[in-house]
């Protein structure tokens, strides 16, 4: 029974306080669905699918969270991982040789993740804010990042 305890809690976000999973919607350049899953005290994966450039994206991240022990709620998050989606020249490249060009093009890259989340006491939600990197070298060469406001409903 002990043991049961213990890892009832093990995987929460913030100790018994916190929570397990999320789902919700983020708003940004890159707007669509975001699920947040903790899988360990302070590791979570989430994933983003998501809508930009008139195409579509989805990324999966690795997450390590810490609470700020000044604000009871709030945490700062740093994490990586990897999109793939299928864009729209004309909105992809702002070069002008593809202004009306809307044919498609595939990209696949890597991504960093770090911001700000918190999550309210009183009732099962929490938001999060953060800046996104993103380097796709499939298909493309193209730096460029993210930014959003995140609000996720909590599950469990």
């Amino acid at each position: 029974m002990g043991l049961f305890i213990s890892n009832n809690g093990f995987a929460r976000h913030g100790g018994t306080e916190g929570y397990l999973s999320a789902l919700g919607a983020r708003g940004g350049p890159l707007y669509g669905i975001t699920y947040k899953h903790f899988f360990a005290p302070y590791n979570a994966i989430e994933i983003i699918a998501g809508s930009e450039w008139n195409g579509y994206s989805l990324t999966g991240l690795y997450e390590f969270e810490k609470e700020f022990k000044a604000v009871n709620g709030l945490y700062w998050f740093i994490g990586a991982g990897l999109n793939a989606g299928v864009y729209q020249k004309k909105y992809y490249f702002i070069e002008k040789q593809y202004a009306t060009d809307l044919s498609t093009i595939e990209a696949a890259g890597v991504d960093a993740i770090v911001g700000l989340e918190y999550k309210i006491s009183v009732i099962p939600l929490c938001i999060s804010l953060d800046i996104k990197p993103i380097y796709n070298f499939y298909n493309v060469n193209q730096a460029t990042y993210d930014f959003a406001l995140s609000l996720r409903y909590i599950l469990k």
